[in-house]
């Protein structure tokens, strides 16, 4: 996470790209991503498929897999559970950022970049 922030805020995009290239395109460390992670990740392959070169795209649209894949059954599970009469402000916290990262993944999809 600490990673994917520091990633975001110095806009160098080749270096997302190996970062990328050498984790979520590779399939690797994507069981570790969190939802704010994940949105984190999904705001780096943004900017990476907007970018003319092949070689950007590729690695995005691998990483756009590899972070899907994993994210899907999560989000499910976590949509399907059963609610407990009681509060349970941990599950809440999860709901919120699981719905930031289906919004961000909407967002994605949508975009002109992504097509």
């Amino acid at each position: 996470l600490k990673t994917l922030r520091q990633l975001r805020q110095c806009g160098d995009t080749s270096l997302a790209k190996d970062f990328l290239a050498y984790t979520l395109a590779r399939d690797e460390g994507v069981e570790f991503l969190t939802f704010e992670a994940a949105s984190l990740a999904l705001a780096l392959l943004r900017t990476l498929v907007a970018k003319p070169h092949t070689e950007f795209q590729e690695c995005g649209a691998q990483s756009y897999q590899h972070l899907f894949a994993h994210m899907k059954p999560l989000v499910s599970d976590l949509k399907l559970t059963e609610v407990s009469k009681m509060v349970d402000l941990a599950r809440e916290e999860r709901l919120e950022k699981c719905s930031k990262f289906c919004d961000d993944l909407r967002e994605f999809h949508n975009s002109e970049d992504a097509n």
